[in-house]
């Protein structure tokens, strides 16, 4: 009731979105900004021998304030799991039980944790739904046809691997596209993503060459830092370069996420671009998991391949 009477009564989804409402936003976004870097600040003085930071709880996935956090400079390395939120209590409880049965130590060094689907099982599902089984590509062949394809302002809708533990797409269960391309953002808007225009999307880039694009010095391989792009660098990636000059930077691992990698660099030859438009592949609904939802979704998109 404190809040209603200070700041007025919530908004429908329904009701207009208006200047008082992004005042609202911006006033609170700013406020918790403050908040935590006073918090960072009085940790280390209390803690000035410790140089890297562990953010977990649902406030870790506020990207925006994680990068004002990673440029402040209080600490050489941030690390935000891949669902810092209650989620995220599955794996900890995970990590506990090992720990408590006598091993030493835990570590989850990949988001990919969900099922995978073989060929068979994929190839099953085309015949249930009444489809022709697509013609299957070795990987050499899938890369060289999606580079080329991406690398030509199409939409292509990437599913592979187990799906992404966390509520960002990292690569596995993705609608790809070429950040080159301002007016692509209008269209996934529009016609695939069908939610609001002021929205950004964010880019998957190569890990080795982050740091060329991005005002960062350290992985962001779960998508929970934002940073500034180069000023040299904002003509050349429009389609992931948000109002304010910033990007929810996705770092890629050669070793973590394989064919994603190669992906990316099949692009970069094609286009001098180690970088690609990356946003989930789901239609105002859950991420899609199985090969099923891929399908059902891609053929509700208008993506191109």
């Amino acid at each position: 009731k404190k809040l209603i009477d200070l700041i007025g009564t919530p908004r429908k989804s329904s009701d207009e979105f208006t200047q008082f409402h992004r005042d609202v936003a911006a006033s609170v976004q700013s406020a918790f900004e403050e908040i935590l870097l006073h918090m960072l600040s009085w940790t280390k003085q209390q803690f000035p021998n410790y140089s890297s930071l562990c953010i977990a709880g649902g406030c870790g996935l506020n990207v925006s304030a994680n990068g004002k956090v990673s440029k402040n400079g209080l600490f050489e390395n941030i690390l935000i799991p891949p669902a810092p939120h209650d989620a995220g209590a599955s794996i900890g409880a995970s990590f506990l039980s090992h720990i408590n049965s006598g091993n030493k130590s835990v570590s989850m060094n990949s988001p990919y944790l969900g099922k995978s689907y073989s060929d068979k099982v994929i190839s099953s599902i085309f015949i249930d739904m009444n489809y022709p089984v697509p013609k299957h590509y070795d990987e050499d062949d899938l890369i060289e046809i999606i580079s080329l394809s991406l690398s030509k302002k199409n939409v292509v809708a990437w599913f592979q691997g187990g799906s992404e533990f966390g509520p960002r797409a990292l690569g596995n269960r993705s609608f790809l596209a070429d950040p080159r391309d301002e007016s692509i953002r209008e269209v996934l808007n529009v016609k695939i993503k069908k939610r609001e225009l002021f929205r950004p999307f964010a880019p998957s880039c190569k890990e080795e060459t982050a740091n060329d694009y991005f005002e960062i010095n350290q992985e962001s391989p779960y998508m929970n830092i934002v940073a500034n792009v180069k000023s040299d660098k904002l003509r050349t990636i429009p389609a992931i370069t948000h109002i304010d000059g910033s990007a929810r930077v996705h770092t890629v691992n050669k070793k973590t996420n394989n064919l994603y990698w190669k992906l990316l660099d099949s692009f970069e030859s094609k286009t001098g671009v180690s970088v690609l438009l990356n946003t989930s592949f789901n239609i105002q609904e859950p991420i899609v998991e199985n090969p099923y939802q891929a399908i059902d979704c891609f053929l509700r998109s208008s993506a191109d391949l």
